[in-house]
């Protein structure tokens, strides 16, 4: 009899255990804690059975477990959450943005790829000090700064664009300049209104990987440019800076004596020589009337630098730049302007630029938002009619 007794109790233990572990379906619905939208495609997995779903269009997900069942949610871009069911029949699953794993985020044209599948196919530089540089074109603060960028200055008149190549030249007759493309729009000669203050990050996207959705105009690399937003709360910027340029060495050019003796040296060795060749005798070379003439002047006036007189001993670039922004939860505005006086050591060379930028972005509802860009710029360069190199040729 008692052995009876033990035996029903053990069945109905283990029917009592086997109808507490019993599996039941758990519904629920992953959204964001931030705007409480519904998040798509999110991992939602029993850790010790290694089984589980994903979150449909509108975040519902429903999936079999048991009540001490431990389940974690998990989605790119957020912090994971682990919870115990505990004989919970429907639940709702908050996600945090985890920005740890947002930088791991690049975006690429109209799509977004991780950083680790890209390798060194992107670069990326944040704006931490380019607006204090000396330079009134942004595409020479980015010198030394981006790795596969070479930025060379084939002109040295302030105002000129240098050449800009990407992982070296990719065409021999054709340009080998890469696409800009500032806030989603491609942009001719963006770098040279842009102001530097006015700018994020910026991404450079070198291989075919990163720039097929540019197709052929992306061939040389593309430039990815992101300009600042407003802010919620009002924010009043304004910075200067002065700066002075002078020749790293001036040319060692001859005065009038020095330059008549040399003429005359050299008329003298040529009737040596061709005296040598008939056998006579060399006569002796005079300086020319011209050659006096430059001689007097000379002794009456001192002679003239001609180094002094084309160059400016100092040049100046002024820099001055304001930035205003604000809004709230569904308006923000950024506007930013931006003066630059540069001044070339030619006397007859400088490039006085003004910028605008404007941006205004409002939301209307959840999933309609509006926007407004403007970039108006007035630029006057005016180039030396002899460039730098020739003149110092003609000076040698």
């Amino acid at each position: 009899m008692k052995s009876k007794v033990i035996c029903l109790l053990a069945l109905f233990l283990c029917f009592f255990g086997y109808s507490q572990n019993a599996d039941y379906e758990l519904k629920g619905k992953v959204v964001s804690a931030a705007d409480n939208m519904p998040i798509i495609g999110a991992n939602i997995i029993i850790t010790a059975k290694s089984k589980g779903t994903t979150s449909d269009f509108d975040g519902n997900f429903s999936l079999n477990v048991s009540e001490n069942d431990v389940v974690t949610v998990s989605f790119l871009g957020f912090e994971s959450q682990t919870f115990i069911v505990q004989s919970q029949n429907n639940i709702t699953v908050s996600l945090t943005e985890d920005a740890a794993q947002l930088d791991e985020v690049v975006v690429v044209a109209y799509g977004e790829q991780r950083k680790s599948s890209l390798t060194g196919s992107v670069s990326s530089l944040k704006n931490e000090n380019l607006d204090e540089l000396p330079y009134s074109r942004l595409d020479e603060s980015l010198k030394g700064k981006i790795a596969g960028v070479q930025i060379q200055n084939i002109n040295s008149q302030v105002g000129e664009s240098p050449q800009i190549t990407i992982r070296g030249l990719s065409s021999i007759s054709a340009s080998s300049e890469p696409l800009v493309v500032v806030d989603g729009f491609p942009i001719p000669d963006a770098l040279e209104f842009i102001s530097p203050n006015s700018i994020k990050p910026i991404e450079v996207l070198k291989d075919a990987s990163s720039t097929a959705l540019y197709g052929s105009r992306g061939a040389n690399g593309v430039i990815l440019i992101t300009t600042k937003e407003g802010s919620i709360e009002p924010q009043y910027s304004f910075k200067t800076f002065t700066g002075f340029k002078e020749a790293y060495r001036q040319i060692d050019v001859l005065d009038a004596y020095e330059y008549t003796d040399m003429l005359r040296n050299e008329r003298q060795l040529v009737e040596n020589f061709e005296a040598q060749q008939n056998g006579t005798t060399p006569g002796v070379v005079d300086y020319t009337d011209r050659e006096r003439a430059q001689r007097i002047v000379a002794s009456e006036t001192g002679g003239t630098n001609w180094t002094e007189e084309a160059q400016r001993s100092s040049a100046m670039i002024q820099n001055y730049q304001l930035d205003i922004s604000g809004g709230n939860s569904n308006t923000k505005y950024y506007i930013s302007a931006n003066w630059i006086e540069d001044e070339g050591l030619l006397r007859d060379n400088f490039n006085n630029r003004l910028s605008l930028q404007g941006r205004l972005s409002t939301k209307l509802n959840e999933k309609l938002e509006i926007g407004f860009n403007f970039r108006p710029s007035y630029n006057r360069l005016q180039r030396s009619s002899v460039p730098v190199s020739d003149y110092a040729r003609a000076l040698q």
